[in-house]
């Protein structure tokens, strides 16, 4: 079984770690810099895939392996219009994260 406490240098091992298990997490997508997590990657939004309630975005990490990332969307709050092509940083705590094993 893997350990739970190795997430927190996870930007520095994803590469490796997702090789080797798959990762469940939910992060939170951001053009801008935020404080308060222990997990940061930053990719690229290569698709966008529109579901009604939800938006799908496909982030590339150094064009290496993609990341899915779900987003409610809350019409009662203003939000940042991410669209294809930007950089992005997705930010998640290691609390919030779940490693399949595969």
């Amino acid at each position: 079984s893997f350990d739970r406490s190795k997430l927190g240098g996870f930007q520095s091992e994803l590469d490796n770690l997702l090789k080797k298990y798959g990762a469940e997490f939910t992060p939170d997508i951001t053009k801008k810099g935020m404080s308060g997590f222990s997990n940061m990657v930053r990719g690229e939004v290569t698709a966008i895939i529109y579901h009604g309630r939800s938006t799908q975005y496909i982030i590339s990490v150094n064009g290496k392996f993609k990341i899915q990332v779900f987003e409610q969307n809350d019409e009662h709050f203003p939000k940042e219009v991410i669209n294809y092509d930007d950089m992005v940083n997705l930010y998640w705590k290691k609390e919030d994260a779940l490693i399949l094993e595969r």
